[in-house]
């Protein structure tokens, strides 16, 4: 699971390395981009994807549903009290 995937850049390099990604992003575009950069390379490497427009909260996975969860970046735009 990526959190802030944003456009994919991430994702992208973790594809070669698991046979499912799950990508999540508040930015339907970002999503969207996601999807556009990853899908093919997905396809190559057999690869299955999966996305999410939400807040991270809003995500429907039980705790402990993810072997890794990484964010890159993220946190930058994550207002914390």
């Amino acid at each position: 699971m990526e959190l802030g995937c944003s456009r994919g850049l991430m994702a992208a390099h973790l594809i070669p390395y698991t046979k499912e990604l799950y990508a999540s992003d508040i930015s339907p575009s970002a999503v969207k981009a996601c999807k556009q950069t990853c899908d093919e390379l997905a396809s190559q490497h057999d690869c299955a994807m999966h996305y999410y427009v939400t807040t991270t909260p809003g995500l429907p996975f039980a705790e402990y549903s993810f072997e890794v969860v990484t964010l890159c970046d993220g946190l930058v735009g994550w207002w914390f009290s």
